[in-house]
């Protein structure tokens, strides 16, 4: 089973995309921002086949924790999503980086097909292995 990593300060938010990435059949950890994020992905146990982060968060933002990733796991799959427009981003300084953008609010289907095509182009042993083990 693939599991996504879904990474948002609002609890609701976190909750409803970890629930339906689960009923679309994929294993899921869910954090609260970039932080504790980055902080999982140094010592987790089990493989993260994708990340799916919100861009504006404490502590760390998604923007942060990607090049941060791009740095120490180029291969994993990572998806940014923000009820923010790319240019209200870039006013307050952080541009989405070249990875895809999901805008809030977004349907069920159009979270599960993004997260389908992002990993359509990474293999799934090829992002494992790019996972840290505990």
């Amino acid at each position: 089973m693939l599991t996504v990593m879904v990474v948002d300060d609002e609890p609701a938010v976190r909750q409803l995309t970890g629930r339906v990435l689960r009923d679309a059949g994929y294993a899921t950890v869910e954090l609260t921002d970039g932080q504790d994020a980055w902080n999982y992905l140094q010592r987790a146990g089990v493989p993260v086949h994708a990340l799916i982060s919100d861009v504006v968060m404490p502590r760390m933002t998604g923007t942060e924790l990607v090049a941060r990733l791009f740095d120490s796991r180029p291969a994993l799959p990572i998806i940014l999503m923000s009820g923010y427009s790319t240019r209200e981003l870039r006013a307050r300084g952080l541009a989405p980086s070249p990875v895809p953008l999901l805008t809030k609010p977004f349907t069920n289907e159009e979270l599960v097909a993004m997260v389908r095509s992002v990993l359509d182009v990474v293999p799934p042993a090829s992002s494992a292995r790019s996972s840290t083990t505990r």
